[in-house]
C-alpha cells in the first residue's frame, strides 16, 4: 500500500521588514506547512501564507533567510505504519478508541505488552507527540500497536495535529 499522506514540514525564516517610515524590523516566522515538492517550493509556499501582510504600500521585505525546513512525522503516518490496537477496557477512549490511560487496569494492561509495541503520548510545550516506549515524564496516554518499533525507530516522534 502506497503512502498517500502529504508530508508536513516545520519551517522557520527571518527577514528584514522595511516599514513605510523607513524603520527596519527583523521578523521571525515559523510554523508548519503541508506540501509535496522541493525544499524551495515548500519554503515559498510557507512564505506565501504571510508575506502579503509585509509588502503593502511602501513596505518591502529583504534578506529572507531560511533557518529550518524539516520533514515532520505525523500521527496519520504512525497509525498507517504501526496500527494501534483498540482499547478493550474502555471502548470510548480517545484517539478512535485506541488510547490507554496512565492508571489502574488500563496501564496494567499496557505494562504486560511487548515493550516494542508500547507508545506514549507526551506533551512538549504546546505540542503533543507519540513516541516509542513506556515513558513517565510528560506522559498523557499510552498506545499499544500491532507492529513493533525497532531500535532504529527509538528517536522517532509523531506530531499529533
Amino acid at each position: 500500500m502506497e503512502n498517500t499522506i502529504t508530508p508536513i514540514y516545520k519551517v522557520s525564516v527571518t527577514f528584514i521588514w522595511h516599514y513605510a517610515n523607513d524603520s527596519k524590523h527583523k521578523i521571525q516566522k515559523g510554523g508548519y506547512i503541508q506540501h509535496s515538492g522541493t525544499q524551495d517550493e515548500i519554503v515559498q509556499k510557507f512564505v506565501d501564507t504571510f508575506i502579503g501582510n509585509y509588502t503593502v504600500g511602501n513596505c518591502k521585505v529583504e534578506d529572507l533567510k531560511v533557518h529550518r525546513c524539516e520533514r515532520i512525522l505525523i500521527i496519520d503516518e504512525w497509525v498507517e505504519k504501526y496500527k494501534p490496537i483498540k482499547n478493550h477496557i474502555d471502548e470510548d477512549s480517545s484517539y478512535d478508541g485506541c488510547a490507554f490511560e496512565t492508571y489502574d487496569e488500563e496501564v496494567e494492561f499496557v505494562q504486560t505488552q511487548n515493550p516494542y509495541n508500547i507508545w506514549t503520548l507526551v506533551n512538549v510545550g504546546d505540542e503533543s507527540y507519540i513516541v516509542p516506549g513506556f515513558r513517565w515524564v510528560d506522559r498523557d496516554l499510552y498506545f499499544v500497536t500491532e507492529k513493533p518499533f525497532t531500535e532504529e525507530n527509538l528517536h522517532d516522534e509523531y506530531l499529533v495535529i
